[in-house]
């Protein structure tokens, strides 16, 4: 047993220095830093490389990876992204560092190379001394972890507690105007904030890679067990953080022993999963002690959801949607005839997975865009459509449209348990809950052998119409229009102005009597649905239903960003989202090398953080622009014209 808490504390160690960092940044400045991880990777990657590629001393690598690239890259992410963020809100700060965890790992692997490395050396070098400690044998690698984390959590708190440092950044951060007056400069502050928490984001990084290798997954995966840390502290107490950090350890180390190795139960399936139940079972805790988690905070994705709502007359309502009906519809007949047209049978096929993952991402638009919930399970849910259309065609053999339905609902119904827990937490909150449900269904549910078979999945049994690429393609347009008119109906009708009016002001309209977490909860149970719709409809394209790499969650993190490149309000979006997912890698693959693929999470990962300073979106931006020409060129007109006296 020994040899087993003595291994989780390692594993804690690690963790607790990620934590520290994140608290460090949610403490001085107000942002939960999703990308902080990406940072401890790419350090990590620069260390190898020096180490490896340059063949530089371990010592120097060390220092110059950890204490001046590190540094530095926090000190240009400032400049760049987190100054910016600094008055805008909570839902905007967490997209945007959304942004920074997809774009930076993706630029990381495209500058060094995205060949997979098991084994990379640590800062005890490439053959480390073996060492027993309580009748346990570490390496050194393992022992700097430990004393790196004890040095780290000891100075950090010290610093912040009793150095003139510490009581500058709490100044900065209670009462910024006041401590400007005062003499102290709040631009030095933050900068050396940033620093320092790139650093240790970089002393972790360097410390994890010998530990799992260079692989973005576990980082990711790391990254998220230093979250349940922060959420057990309350984003507050660093000796908090670091204490649940090592029991997290402990506890995952801990089940390998006491867990069966098959079943529900495994333990190497558990183990994965605990801090995900850390930090679900924590939220749920608190809520029912009716502790305040920033209930609803504002957010605001486009103009349009912070101006005075105007409601139309009858007769102007129903001409701007039969207007707005008409052209959709007519665009989505132009398109699907330019699409049979111009491409052959395979690109045909693409299109209609495009168009399928243009259904899953509606729901993203339904419940980030409308409902203002930064969902981050929406895929996980398409999954549990995907695995309940191969489970219902080719195990229970049901008549095809009934599965199809079936999984909608199943979508609809998975949604429904967690809506009624995570719908009364403000969107920081609502977003940790829902990406650790979704990384509870990557690990429980997913890798279940019911669904998993080993890595070949289940095959989809689906009617001969719908064998051919164009019948497919022409089908799930006429669903994707369906539902984008039905979206719009609903922007439109009362609860559209509803869901408006809680994005724009929720304390407001809970004074005027609607019951705000029900409508949420309502807005995301539909959202469930059309998830869990689009999800049977991808594996339908595929003919295969294999959610565990299908919709994957830390997958769902790239398909937000993309989304939020093009706009989370507009359907459009959805769709010119889906046919980047589906059709760009299969061009670069053809064209370029898939090298390039890399730079895709990238670009879109970069359009994520560009919603700090404009969160319209591509579209909606490009249509404002159109709709200002338009009236520059019919005001030019009118004057131009000859007056007749």
């Amino acid at each position: 047993m020994t040899a087993y808490i003595v291994s989780g504390l390692v594993t804690g160690s690690v963790i607790a220095i990620l934590g520290l960092g994140l608290g460090l940044t949610q403490v001085a400045a107000r942002i939960f830093n999703v990308g902080h991880g990406a940072t401890a990777f790419f350090v990590a990657m620069c260390f190898y490389e020096l180490r490896t590629s340059a063949h530089w001393p371990t010592w120097a690598a060390g220092v110059v990876s950890i204490l001046v690239i590190a540094p530095a890259l926090g000190l240009v992410l400032w400049a760049a992204l987190f100054r910016s963020l600094a008055d805008r809100s909570a839902t905007v700060k967490l997209v945007a560092t959304i942004g920074l965890y997809v774009a930076l790992p993706a630029a990381t692997l495209f500058a060094f190379g995205n060949n997979t490395i098991l084994s990379a050396p640590g800062l005890a070098g490439a053959s480390p001394g073996v060492h027993s400690i309580l009748g346990t044998r570490l390496n050194s690698n393992q022992i700097l972890a430990l004393l790196a984390a004890l040095i780290v959590a000891l100075a950090l708190s010290a610093l912040l507690r009793l150095t003139r440092f510490g009581l500058m950044v709490r100044s900065v951060v209670d009462a910024p105007t006041i401590s400007e007056l005062s003499g102290i400069n709040s631009t030095r502050v933050s900068l050396t904030v940033w620093a320092l928490s790139s650093a240790m984001a970089g002393l972790s990084g360097v410390l994890l890679a010998p530990l799992v290798g260079l692989n973005t997954t576990e980082f990711g995966l790391l990254l998220v067990s230093s979250f349940a840390a922060v959420v057990v502290a309350r984003f507050r107490s660093l000796i908090v953080i670091f204490v649940a950090s090592l029991l997290i350890g402990v506890v995952q180390d801990l089940s390998v022993k006491y867990l069966p190795e098959s079943g529900f139960f495994a333990s190497a399936t558990f183990r994965a999963s605990i801090p995900f139940l850390v930090i679900f079972v924590v939220l749920i805790y608190f809520q029912l002690r009716g502790t305040e988690w920033g209930l609803l905070d504002r957010v605001a994705f486009s103009a349009a959801s912070s101006q005075t709502l105007r409601r139309l007359s009858g007769a102007a309502a129903l001409r701007r949607y039969l207007r707005s009906g008409a052209g959709l519809v007519l665009a989505a007949a132009v398109g699907v005839a330019l699409v049979l047209g111009l491409f052959s049978s395979y690109w045909v096929s693409l299109f209609a997975g495009a168009v399928a993952l243009g259904v899953v991402l509606l729901s993203y638009v339904l419940v980030a865009g409308e409902g203002a919930m930064i969902s981050l399970c929406q895929i996980s849910i398409a999954g549990a459509g995907a695995a309940a259309m191969g489970q219902l065609t080719s195990v229970d053999h049901w008549p095809f449209l009934v599965a199809l339905l079936s999984a909608a609902l199943v979508g609809a119904l998975v949604s429904v348990p967690v809506g009624l827990i995570v719908t009364r937490l403000g969107n920081l909150y609502f977003a940790l809950a829902t990406l650790a449900f979704g990384l509870l269904m990557d690990n429980m549910v997913f890798a279940d052998d019911r669904f998993y078979q080993f890595g070949s999945g289940v095959a989809v049994a689906i009617p001969h119409f719908l064998q051919s690429p164009t019948n497919l393609f022409i089908t799930y347009a006429g669903v994707f229009v369906v539902l984008a008119l039905a979206l719009k109906t609903a922007q439109r009708a009362t609860i559209g102005m509803a869901l408006a009016a809680v994005r724009s002001s929720p304390a407001g309209v809970e004074t005027l009597g609607l019951n705000v977490p029900r409508t949420r909860l309502a807005t995301f149970v539909v959202g469930g649905f059309v998830a869990g719709l689009g999800g049977a409809l991808f594996c339908v394209y595929t003919q295969l239903s294999l959610p565990a790499s299908q919709f994957q969650t830390l997958t769902g993190l790239v398909w937000l960003a993309v989304l939020v490149t093009f706009g989370v309000r507009s359907p459009l979006a959805a769709l010119l989202a889906g046919i980047s997912l589906e059709l760009m890698p299969q061009l670069i693959t053809e064209h370029l090398s898939t090298r390039w693929n890399e730079l895709l999470p990238a670009f879109f990962g970069l359009g994520a953080i560009g919603l700090a300073r404009d969160p319209r979106g591509v579209v909606q931006q490009n249509a404002d622009h159109l709709r200002a020409l338009a009236r520059r060129l019919r005001g030019s007109r009118r004057r131009t014209e000859p007056v007749i006296s």
